[in-house]
């Protein structure tokens, strides 16, 4: 009677045993897929704030209507991919509470400055200056963004959940 007990709870110690390392392994492996994704929207982000920035360097320079407003368009476009991967980041800093702002700010600004142009009007002297601050803003943005993301890909800023 004392075996048959004692091979039971062997039995179930076992079994729990097993449950257990499989509930770590898949916690583990789930924790790396959701660190992967953090890190693969983190990285989105900063290509498009890049891709905002070259692209307001390029709206500064160009006099062509369509091609003002083929870059707002893209702008505007930008700044809502960037404002959704930076929505999945678990991050909380100074900096991409600034970031978000930049993008709100580009994302609406630009969305204007298409509207303005399909509907045939010109772009004004004070508006090519606002495009030329948000250049020099989305620069040091852009080298901030990017050394906050070798210190996320390194583990030195971590994204956790």
């Amino acid at each position: 009677m004392k075996r048959k007990i004692y091979c039971t709870f062997t039995v179930i110690i076992a079994a729990l045993t097993v449950v257990c390392l499989y509930g770590l392994v898949e916690a583990k492996n789930y924790k790396n897929v959701v660190r992967a994704n953090y890190r693969r929207c983190y990285s989105e982000l900063v290509n498009y704030v890049t891709d905002i920035d070259t692209t307001l360097s390029k709206a500064v320079i160009t006099n062509d209507h369509k091609q003002m407003s083929l870059l707002s368009e893209k702008l505007w476009l930008y700044s809502a991919f960037a404002k959704e991967n930076l929505g999945m980041l678990p991050l909380s800093s100074s900096e991409l509470d600034k970031t978000q702002n930049f993008l709100a700010q580009v994302g609406d600004y630009s969305y204007s400055l298409a509207k303005q142009l399909n509907e045939g009007k010109e772009l004004t002297d004070d508006q090519y200056s606002q495009l030329a601050s948000l250049v020099d803003y989305s620069d040091t943005l852009s080298s901030q963004l990017l050394n906050m993301e070798e210190g996320v890909m390194n583990g030195e800023i971590p994204v956790e959940f």
